[in-house]
């Protein structure tokens, strides 16, 4: 499952949007293999705490990320 977590711009910003990574992960460019399978990581848990599928999560993370929809109202 953590193989299927792609992670670009869009997706940490709507993840840190929501509280599931720290805005630390936002500030930098390049992340380490160990950051980026500590954001999987995370992915992963909240999705399966919440019964969510973490691939249609990331899917949706990208879309929303992507076409700027404020997902917050």
């Amino acid at each position: 499952m953590i193989f299927t977590q792609p992670i670009d711009t869009w997706v940490r910003q709507i993840c840190s949007k929501l509280g599931i990574i720290s805005e630390k992960f936002l500030t930098k460019q390049n992340l380490s293999k160990s950051e980026l399978l500590e954001i999987k990581q995370a992915i992963i848990r909240t999705c399966e705490r919440l019964k969510v599928s973490p691939i249609k999560f990331n899917q949706g993370a990208w879309y929303i990320g992507f076409y700027g929809i404020d997902f917050t109202k």
